[in-house]
């Protein structure tokens, strides 16, 4: 089904793709079909209608359709516009952590978390911050069995939290050879005096 996403839908075929999304994890997006189309074609008044959208499911379901290029060279437009809808809607930040928490430990959400993750650094605000550091000690992931080259560390919350924690603050540590590195460069830091001003968002939730 995530495979179907890299390709081109239109019309009814498009409509059914979306439904099946829907149905795996709870969206209740209500996006039109032709609507994507327009926003693949870098549809001027569409990108912008996108930044007034209030519905967190319909942004959440454009952030997972940005994450693998559906609108083509228009997708970092579409996100531009994502972002902003996000920015006035309350608790916004909170309730992208919410969604990575539902989807995490279940078999096939690393795409979808990854656009979760993706949204929150782009943000980049003290609360966005404050729910990537929420994941950053957690290693939840799902080994897939018969696949020797399978890297433990990338599907895991904490190594899509570090990369993520990575591009909000700016930051990127030295030495950084291999995924750990960082992973762990942010660990530490998230359990330092520097990080508490974030941690503290999280206990006043």
């Amino acid at each position: 089904m995530q495979v179907c996403l890299r390709h081109r839908h239109s019309g009814v075929l498009w409509g059914v793709v979306l439904g099946l999304l829907f149905a795996t994890d709870g969206l209740r997006a209500k996006i039109a079909s032709d609507f994507f189309d327009k926003l693949e074609a870098g549809d001027a008044k569409s990108i912008v209608a996108v930044s007034h959208l209030k519905s967190m499911d319909d942004l959440c379901l454009l952030l997972r359709c940005v994450h693998v290029k559906r609108f083509g060279t228009h997708s970092f437009q579409v996100k531009d516009a994502v972002i902003a809808a996000l920015k006035e809607i309350p608790g916004h930040a909170k309730e992208l952590g919410d969604r990575i928490e539902k989807l995490s430990g279940k078999f096939g959400t690393a795409r979808e978390r990854w656009s979760l993750f993706g949204a929150l650094e782009s943000l980049a605000s003290p609360e966005a911050v404050a729910q990537i550091g929420r994941f950053l000690l957690d290693s939840r992931h799902l080994v897939v069995e018969g696949h020797d080259d399978y890297d433990p560390y990338g599907d895991t919350n904490s190594h899509i939290a570090a990369c993520a924690m990575t591009e909000a603050l700016g930051n990127r540590p030295q030495p950084m050879f291999y995924r750990r590195n960082e992973l762990n460069y942010w660990k530490v830091w998230w359990q330092s005096e520097d990080a508490e001003k974030y941690r503290r968002l999280l206990r006043e939730k």
